[in-house]
């Protein structure tokens, strides 16, 4: 076989590559092209990272393991590359403390791979100089600011939302922070306001406080309505505030409500409906939203129904002595379920003339 010359080197082989040995023609053509330094912006607050034209939430919020997060996307993004590569490796372990604002940073870069079919593959190592700098992320600059751009507003409607729906409301809240904190630094609450059996929510992002909406009405049954308000302008652009409305219904578990005619004890409410207890034959029914939030029409609040305790149970007919009065009432029943016997407490209650028991609901 007759051998020939490199042209860059003079190198005698038997292989070439455009008239270049292998070592000049993988020094001609790099695997990757980086630029000389690249600039890692990062939110001094959240340590949310500048990328592509928008912020990015960290994995961890441990600053120092999310600054390198930062470091090795952008240097990834910023990576050009010129042939066949397979890997990549970011060496940003010598980052063992946050660096100061402008201060240069010397990250090395792995890369391996072939920039031609008849070459192996190689690794090659890149030094690139990396600034940080420090600033807000607009998440954090309206948290700084305190001025909200979402309003939460809980109800419900025609009565004031109960102490303990109050509680597992606010504890909803706060799981649904947790999750959305991970994704929207913004998910902050600037503020809370409780009056009158209501709740409003002052948070810092649009995007959270429609999660946390949807997140409460996994757990609640309630009417969602959303508006946006023009409160400003900035740069000749209108400035808006979301409010988002979520109205529980008037009726609560252990309420009596009329459902075509008939009192229907609600046993529990789900984000689909309710399941409730027909006490004109104490049957199980599952009633949809669509029916009850139509026109839903309150019999007694759990707080009305009369108290009372079965004293004798001898079919059909029911003997109670209500509570705190001592009265004692009969009560004939076409059907009686089990949980009506001696010794049991039981609502009483009289619809139209006619006299129903109803189980306690806790």
């Amino acid at each position: 076989m007759v051998s020939r010359f490199c042209a860059l080197c003079g190198k005698e082989t038997n292989e070439l590559l455009e008239n270049l040995c292998y070592e000049c023609y993988r020094r001609l053509h790099p695997l990757v092209r980086l630029p000389s330094e690249i600039e890692v912006k990062v939110c001094k607050n959240c340590f949310s990272y500048y990328l592509s034209g928008k912020w990015v939430s960290p994995r961890s919020q441990q600053p120092l393991s999310a600054l390198r997060e930062a470091i090795r996307a952008k240097v990834r993004k910023s990576l050009k590359f010129e042939g066949k590569v397979e890997e990549v490796k970011v060496m940003n372990d010598i980052l063992i403390k946050l660096p100061k604002k402008g201060e240069f940073l010397g990250i090395r870069v792995k890369v391996k791979g072939k920039v031609h079919e008849k070459l192996p593959s190689y690794e090659e190592e890149y030094l690139v100089r990396v600034t940080v700098t420090y600033s807000l992320c607009p998440s954090c600059m309206v948290v700084m600011g305190g001025k909200e751009k979402a309003i939460l507003q809980l109800r419900a409607d025609g009565r004031s939302i109960g102490r303990e729906e109050m509680e597992k409301l606010k504890l909803t809240i706060s799981k649904a922070l947790e999750e959305v904190y991970e994704v929207d630094k913004g998910a902050v609450i600037l503020d809370w306001v409780e009056k009158e059996g209501s709740l409003d929510v002052y948070l810092a992002s649009t995007y959270a406080a429609r999660r946390i909406a949807s997140y409460i009405q996994k757990f609640f049954a309630a009417k969602r309505l959303e508006t946006n308000k023009v409160i400003g302008y900035k740069r000749g652009k209108p400035v808006t505030r979301l409010t988002i409305r979520l109205s529980l219904p008037s009726f609560r578990k252990g309420d009596v409500v009329d459902f075509k005619g008939n009192p229907l004890l609600i046993e529990s409410i789900s984000k689909s409906g309710v399941k409730g207890l027909l006490l004109t034959n104490y049957s199980y029914v599952k009633v949809p939203f669509t029916k009850l939030f139509r026109n839903p029409k309150l019999i007694f609040r759990r707080e009305e129904l009369v108290k009372a305790m079965v004293t004798s149970v001898n079919p059909p007919y029911v003997t109670l002595l209500t509570e705190p009065e001592y009265k004692q009432v009969e009560v004939k029943l076409t059907k009686i379920p089990l949980w009506i016997k001696e010794g049991a407490k039981v609502n009483l209650l009289e619809v139209r003339g006619k006299i129903f028991l109803s189980p306690i609901i806790a």
